[in-house]
């Protein structure tokens, strides 16, 4: 009689009780969800892929080019004015590099100390060609070869390009060689002060010069 007593006791509890997999979900739904961790934000100004890009990040702008042109604006002087500065060799300042009657007495081994620059001279007193002109034929775009030897006049190398005379009235590196004018590039630009005479080979080498029509 007792045991038949636990025995309906025991069928009581059982059905009162859920089922296992009914408190399996109630754990799962009163636990909190598992954290999600953001992605990085990509880098600042930096590659971002999108839905159709793949592979590396494409290359930066190619922004190479020539440097801007230098402005060429020139004072205004009188032609008269510029005839009589040459008459009077106004180039030749204390200092300056002076006459030699023979070409290769115009090549300095020391350069750097005996050339000077226009500023150095008191300033250019020669013709300015004019910026229509300049623009087509003269700066470092233009080059040229002097193809025959300067001639002496005076006791300075002079030579003929674009239309005009130029007398060049520093001396030219050694190290150019003595046939520079038949083989290299060069071009004439205005640099502020007054008129240089380039080599392409040795840009930074200015040699200066004045102009008469």
């Amino acid at each position: 009689m007792r045991s038949a007593q636990i025995a309906l006791t025991l069928l009581v509890v059982a059905a009162a009780a859920p089922p296992a997999h009914a408190q399996a979900d109630r754990r799962l739904r009163g636990s909190p969800p598992p954290q999600q961790h953001a992605a990085p934000p990509p880098p600042s100004g930096g590659w971002r892929p999108g839905p159709q890009q793949h592979g590396p990040p494409p290359p930066p702008p190619d922004r190479s080019g020539p440097p801007p042109s230098r402005s060429y604006a020139p004072p205004q002087r009188p032609p008269a004015e510029a005839r009589a500065w040459h008459a009077q060799g106004g180039w030749r300042q204390p200092g300056a590099w002076q006459r030699h009657d023979s070409w290769r007495e115009h090549r300095s081994a020391n350069w750097q100390a005996d050339r000077r620059a226009w500023s150095q001279r008191g300033g250019y007193g020669g013709y300015y060609i004019p910026p229509s002109r300049f623009s087509r034929q003269f700066g470092s775009p233009h080059l040229f070869r002097m193809h025959a030897r300067p001639v002496i006049v005076d006791g300075y190398p002079r030579f003929r390009h674009g239309g005009y005379w130029f007398v060049i009235v520093d001396p030219w590196p050694a190290y150019w060689g003595d046939d520079w004018y038949e083989n290299d590039d060069l071009y004439i630009d205005y640099e502020g002060d007054g008129y240089y005479l380039h080599d392409r080979r040795d840009p930074d080498a200015a040699i200066a010069v004045t102009v008469s029509p």
